[in-house]
Formats: C-alpha cells, structure tokens, sequence
C-alpha cells in the first residue's frame, strides 16, 4: 500500500507537469514504478486526475511501421 504521502507527491507533480507519463513520474520522485502506478489509481478513482491513452506514432503522424 502506497502512503498517502507518496501520493500527494504524485498528485503535485502531475498538477504541476501536465501530460506527464507515469516513467517521468517514476524517474523525476525517485519512486519504483509499482508505486506510482497504485498513486495515480487511487488519484483517478478520487476524481483527482485522469489518465489519458497516447495512441501509437503510426496514428499520430500517419506513417506505418515497417517489417
């Protein structure tokens, strides 16, 4: 269980970081992966933050990957 501390962390940096991914959260706290994953799911299901799908670069700018 993260504490309620940690998560606040999160939640200032995220506030303070728009757009951010959860490895940029990891990194930048100096927390392991696991925990900021548990942060940001309690953060959204208290309606604090939302999380957002990056869609694959071939969608963002149309190219196609190649084999």
């Amino acid at each position: 269980m993260v504490s309620r501390w940690r998560i606040q962390r999160v939640l200032r940096y995220v506030r303070e970081h728009p757009g951010c991914t959860e490895d940029e959260i990891a990194q930048a706290l100096r927390m392991h992966i696991l925990d900021v994953l548990e942060a940001l799911h309690i953060l959204e299901a208290e309606g604090l933050v939302r999380g957002e799908e990056i869609p694959p670069i071939s969608q963002v700018d149309g190219s196609q990957a190649k084999s």
